[in-house]
Parts: structure tokens; sequence; C-alpha cells
């Protein structure tokens, strides 16, 4: 954290843009963009979020300028090396590797996680394996192809949202699904901690899980929020 040296946050408009600045001073990223984006609401959040800072500054409360930095430092000018990126990680996707035991498990994770692979297949056209174990299992050269152009072919805004939330669950498809609205931020935390909740409710709480648990939900409802206020 660092101090505090700034009065009052501010929005400017221009050119389809919306510009945020501490005191008539534009706040640049850490790339040194400016932090700039053209929806309005979203622009007004990250502002909230500077005006509630206290003595100290807590980045870490400021969960929406991040992503909109995110966005603006790695999404737009690195958009080609993230759409491969995420099509490598579909290859190891959480959801497609189920417990051969015990049986219980096994059936919280078909009945959770087949529909959102179900979905992808059914309105995407990209089939994701599933089996059981943890060898890699790898997508066709067709698979690989399709899903490469569904992700190429959303904004750079929901791509942010969709590799946050791949990052952070280990599963492109989650990350797909809660982006267009297929999963809540609820649901999606439910699916990618489905197998730390049944360790927990089998053997006990665990501090470092429960900890995870809370990061991510966090993570899940900031992106949604994010994703709320550009597209209402």
């Amino acid at each position: 954290m660092r101090k505090r040296l700034y009065r009052g946050v501010s929005v400017t408009e221009g050119a389809g843009q919306y510009l945020i600045a501490i005191d008539d001073e534009p706040i640049r990223t850490p790339a040194k963009a400016l932090l700039t984006t053209p929806y309005k609401r979203l622009a007004e959040a990250v502002v909230e979020e500077w005006e509630n800072q206290g003595s100290q500054i807590d980045t870490q409360s400021m969960p929406l300028t991040k992503i909109l930095n995110t966005l603006i430092d790695r999404v737009i000018p690195e958009r080609v090396e993230i759409i491969q990126e995420l099509v490598v990680l579909a290859e190891t996707d959480l959801l497609c590797y189920r417990a051969s035991h015990p049986l219980d498990l096994r059936i919280k994770q078909d009945t959770v996680w087949q529909p959102v692979l179900d979905w992808l297949l059914s309105f995407h056209g990209v089939g994701l394996a599933v089996a059981e174990g943890v060898m890699p299992l790898g997508l066709s050269g067709r698979d690989g192809k399709e899903l490469k152009t569904v992700v190429s072919s959303v904004s750079s805004y929901t791509l942010t949202i969709v590799q946050l939330v791949a990052a952070n669950t280990g599963s492109l498809a989650l990350g797909l699904a809660f982006a267009e609205g297929r999963l809540t931020a609820a649901e999606t935390l439910a699916a990618a901690q489905l197998d730390e909740i049944y360790q927990m409710e089998t053997w006990g709480e665990d501090i470092a899980l429960l900890a995870e648990h809370k990061r991510l939900e966090g993570v899940l409802l900031s992106a949604e929020r994010f994703l709320h206020l550009v597209r209402h």
C-alpha cells in the first residue's frame, strides 16, 4: 500500500471514451497507458473505488481498476497470445478430469460439470473429451480450431473476463460459460471448488481451502460486476 496523496477523483468524456483522473491529472495504468473506457458506468465504478480509499491506497480493494488495467495493458496488446494460451489451457480443462472413486464424488462431478461441457458442444460445436484420472487428454485438431474461433470472436472486454475466470479456475469451459451468462458467479465458484468442497464436507474444514474459496469468490463477484457494468 502507498499513501493517498490525492484529494478528488473525476471522470471526463471525450472522443467516445471516459477518462479517469485524480486531482485533474489522468490516471495511468502500470504500463503508463491512460485509464479509460467507453463505458460510463464502469468508469464511475472505478472512480468510486479510488474515492473510497482511506489514508493508504489498498489495491486489493480496487478489483475493477485491476481488471481494467489488465484489459488495457495486457489483453488488448497481447490478444493473439492470450487466445492461444486459453486454447492450450483447454487441453487440461478441470471439467474433463473425473474421479474414478469415491462414487459420490464422481456423481457430483458428472452432475455439475457435464452440463457445462454439453453446453459448449451444443452452442459452440466444441467437444472436450472426459476421462478418469489426471493424464492429459489434449484436443482434436477440429475442436482446437473451433475453440480458437469461439474465443477469437469475443470482445476484448469479454476476453478479459474469460481469461480471468479460466486462469483462476483451471477451466476455459467455465470461463466461457461465465462470460456468456450461462453460469453465475456462485455457480462458477461451486463448480470450480467442487473437489475442495467435497474434501471439506468429508474431512472437515481446512484453513487453506477456505481462504482459497474466499479469494476465488471475490474474483468471480468482481468479474460478474464488471460484466454487468459494461452490458447493462
